[in-house]
């Protein structure tokens, strides 16, 4: 009888390290799947290019961009209004410094993809935007060959721009987007390739705006321009229906009543006090000053407690641009937007929203 349990335990005892031995098995294998297979295959990659680049610059081959690299440089903005064009410029430089730079020219070509998505990621199928990229349309880019282009040793730099813009009589909606994929790759006297991709989503339609700054300026200028060409009813009258447009050679005839039952754009400023201090002398802010579409900031200062705005709703006419000044707490500091060398959000986040 003990031989017997004696034999069971030994048995269960085998099972048990059968079992262990696959499960740390399979452990090991997943570590070495996801963590150690993937950091090789990296570093190898990362080791293949220190090498190749130390190559190419040991022969005074430089072949470099502000917007591409060999990683797929990755920008994004998120503030396109859709009624004007966008443009992107992509500089290309043989240089390594100011001192060394190639003594050849450097021959490269461009390709790219562009495509258009919904706000839920589906892919629009209809042709929706006209464009083009290094003075090349759509219909004379060859996708084979590329945009043939070079670096010419004399002054080492070059340049291209893609632009795009939303068709006649074509829409898109809000938070849908723009994929655009552009590959620069050298051709002689070595090749290598660079990458980048740029992702500009729709986020106010109808509206647009810049802040124009400079580096010592005690203040900044916030422009809103609404592309808009018409009103939108809010209350019934005469024949109008609430929803119903109104063209603006329409709505200049109405009455100040009427006009008053109408908007064609309201927008609202979110602003930091503690960075901008908005001039409370400007229209938009003298408008609204006792209503509901100004909030206030508590600051401190000097032990006393004081209301500071920092944010503002207010109607904007259609085909109509604002200019709303701040004063900067840090003059020293440039609050520009968009810059085409920079990817920092706006000191004045500016959007459209309802009544």
């Amino acid at each position: 009888m003990k031989k017997a349990k004696t034999r069971i335990r030994r048995k269960n005892g085998g099972i048990k390290k059968l079992l262990f031995f696959f499960i740390l098995l399979f452990i090991v294998l997943q570590v070495f799947f996801r963590i150690i297979l993937p950091a090789s295959i990296t570093f190898s990659r990362y080791v293949y290019r220190a090498i190749r680049n130390y190559y190419f610059n040991s022969k005074a081959f430089y072949f470099n961009s502000d917007r591409l690299s060999e990683d797929t440089a990755v920008y994004e903005a998120d503030n396109w209004s859709g009624a004007e064009p966008y443009a992107v410029t992509i500089n290309m430089n043989s240089r390594k410094n100011i001192e060394e730079v190639s003594k050849v020219n450097i021959n490269y070509t461009i390709k790219y993809t562009c495509q258009v998505f919904k706000a839920n990621g589906e892919e629009y199928t209809e042709d929706v935007l006209d464009f083009s990229i290094a003075d090349t349309t759509e219909e004379q880019y060859n996708e084979e060959e590329g945009i043939k282009k070079t670096i010419f040793a004399e002054n080492n730099i070059s340049s291209f721009y893609f632009e795009f813009s939303i068709k006649n009589n074509k829409k898109l909606e809000n938070d849908d987007y723009v994929f655009v994929t552009v590959t620069a790759q050298a051709t002689s006297p070595y090749k290598k390739t660079l990458k980048g991709t740029f992702k500009v989503t729709i986020g106010n339609p109808g509206m647009s705006y810049q802040i124009e700054d400079e580096a010592y300026n005690p203040y900044l200028n916030v422009i809103v321009t609404n592309t808009l060409n018409y009103y939108t009813v809010d209350q019934a009258f005469d024949s109008y229906e609430v929803g119903n447009m109104i063209n603006v050679s329409d709505y200049i005839k109405l009455s100040d009543e009427n006009k008053a039952k109408c908007h064609s754009m309201f927008i609202l400023l979110e602003f930091d006090p503690e960075e901008v201090v908005l001039d409370t002398t400007s229209l938009a802010y003298l408008e609204n000053r006792d209503t509901d579409n100004v909030d206030y900031k508590q600051i401190d200062s000097s032990g006393n407690q004081y209301n500071y705005v920092n944010s503002i709703k207010f109607a904007i006419e259609a085909e109509e641009s604002r200019v709303i000044k701040f004063y900067k707490k840090i003059a020293a500091n440039d609050y520009t937007y968009p810059k085409s060398d920079s990817t920092e959000l706006p000191k004045v986040k500016v959007s459209v929203v309802e009544n």
